[in-house]
């Protein structure tokens, strides 16, 4: 099985770039544009990395971090 990666960015034109950038390097990868969305997928998917953007449109990418460590 791939390593898993959640990319976190709401910047529509980067993280399509990133996220073929990492199907290239040999990882599985999804996205969520929202801080919302990110601890949605998180608990569904289970990556084995998030990389996470801390500027998100509804939560702050801190807050979206510390509910992350609590689960």
């Amino acid at each position: 099985m791939k390593p898993r990666i959640l990319v976190v960015e709401d910047d529509k034109s980067y993280a399509p770039m990133l996220l073929k950038w990492l199907e290239r390097q040999g990882f599985e990868s999804q996205h969520a544009a929202t801080g919302r969305a990110a601890l949605a997928q998180a608990e569904s998917w289970q990556p084995s990395l998030i990389l996470l953007d801390i500027n998100l449109p509804d939560i702050n990418g801190i807050k979206v971090y510390k509910a992350l460590r609590q689960n």
